[in-house]
């Protein structure tokens, strides 16, 4: 509490001092600006404080050099028209506070469509890469329980190749060997059906968990499985087989495939 009170009485005095000296558009800038500028560049507090005076340093140093350079670079094309007749444009400035809260919302802008982690453009990457790689793993769920020919039981609804995923994530596969043949009748590669295989073997296993530990109809269990089955690393795997005491088949008969 001490250090809080502390804190709190050391920030009223220094705005009350910052607004009869600089102005309130500056205070707020500098009080809210870089803070929130670092918040989005990490989560461990010390680099946060780190950055965020980095922020207030650039700030000032951009913003006071922007209110002497600017002003003359955009009204040079004008100098010769009347509203400027008799003014240097050489000696135009700009205020030197409000360029400096320009420059802080510019870094936060930055901060916020490129940071790292919380940044807009790195969540949208991330988004795009996610719905790439479900989108690629339903391919090969499909081919190989197509492969398996076997007769869908227990109402099971499997993903239709021919409708799910994009030309670009098939070109992808190919790519990466994982998928050949021809367009219409594409099939697994060896990589491929190691690949399909784990999936499935996910898939499985979580149908398995779910149906010994939920009270979860037959008939929904494979939705669920359908979406979990992406996350399940080999190490998620492993655990669900000792937790189920490895069993061969899923709650519909179906044969678990082996993680090799």
């Amino acid at each position: 509490n001490r250090v809080h009170y502390c804190l709190m009485s050391v920030t009223a005095v220094t705005a009350v001092a910052a607004f009869e000296s600089v102005g309130n558009i500056l205070v707020i800038a500098m009080l809210i600006v870089p803070a929130a500028t670092a918040h989005l560049l990490t989560d461990r507090l010390w680099l946060m404080i780190l950055f965020a005076c980095l922020a207030g340093v650039l700030s000032s140093v951009i913003g006071h050099a922007a209110a002497l350079v600017v002003p003359p670079l955009v009204m040079s094309p004008f100098a010769d028209s009347d509203l400027l007749s008799g003014v240097d444009v050489a000696s135009l400035d700009a205020s030197t506070s409000g360029m400096m809260a320009l420059a802080s919302g510019f870094l936060f802008t930055a901060a916020l469509f490129f940071g790292p982690r919380h940044g807009l453009l790195v969540k949208w990457i991330h988004q795009l890469q996610l719905s790439y790689r479900v989108a690629a793993e339903d391919i090969l769920g499909a081919l190989y329980r197509q492969s398996e020919q076997q007769k869908r039981e227990a109402g099971e609804t499997e993903p239709s190749l021919s409708t799910r995923p994009s030309r670009f994530v098939a070109w992808r596969l190919r790519r990466q060997g994982l998928l050949a043949g021809p367009t219409s009748q594409p099939h697994l590669t060896a990589a491929g059906e190691i690949a399909a295989r784990r999936l499935v073997r996910a898939h499985r296993l979580w149908e398995s968990y779910m149906a010994k530990h939920f009270d979860v109809p037959g008939d929904h269990l494979h939705e669920a499985a359908h979406r979990v089955e992406h996350f399940l690393d080999p190490e998620l795997r492993s655990r669900l087989a000792d937790e189920l005491d490895g069993p061969a088949r899923d709650p519909h008969g179906k044969e678990i495939p082996s993680d090799a």
